[in-house]
């Protein structure tokens, strides 16, 4: 169960709630290795950044974080609490759909080669490259976070940039392993 947001704190000092925040969304990361390894991709791991130390950590944190590291690539997962089961029955009102914060992504030293979204609902996934030529369509918004209950700056998608599990699942298997 959810706690509840103390919205007389920032829900980066909300520790009970950033907490469970954490603890979602590694659950979810762990799904979705999974998935990937029962779809036939070998390399595949999880990370484990750690929990930061305090609110002041929480920058170290975001600048190094990785979720997963497929064939040494890495990759972030974003669970949703949002039924779909491919990208063509997102919700309509949803789109364009957050990727990152603009700070968050931005702070990344090694930036992700893709997010791979999962629904907390029905368990599928989708995905977005993050490659420079798709970076260029990405839009940038301000928005409200209904999850943190917070207002920030976050890149979108449109439905274009948006593959399926299908589609995830065959470019992870012809994607070579990263040169050392």
């Amino acid at each position: 169960m959810q706690p509840t947001r103390d919205l007389s704190k920032s829900w980066i000092e909300d520790e009970n709630f950033f907490k469970h925040m954490c603890e979602v969304g590694r659950k979810y990361e762990a799904i979705v290795m999974q998935k990937l390894i029962d779809a036939g991709i070998e390399d595949v791991q999880l990370l484990d950044d750690g929990f930061r130390k305090n609110v002041a950590d929480i920058k170290r944190y975001t600048t190094n974080s990785k979720d997963l590291l497929i064939k040494g690539w890495p990759f972030e997962v974003k669970s949703r609490n949002v039924y779909f089961t491919d990208p063509d029955d997102w919700p309509a009102n949803y789109w364009p759909m957050f990727l990152d914060t603009v700070a968050g992504f931005e702070s990344k030293k090694a930036k992700p080669v893709g997010y791979i979204f999962i629904s907390q609902k029905t368990g599928a996934m989708m995905a977005a490259s993050t490659a420079k030529i798709n970076r260029q369509k990405w839009d940038t918004q301000r928005r409200f976070d209904r999850e943190r209950k917070i207002w920030d700056t976050f890149y979108s998608l449109n439905r274009e940039d948006v593959i399926s599990e299908d589609e995830l699942i065959t470019k992870l298997l012809a994607m070579k392993t990263k040169p050392e």
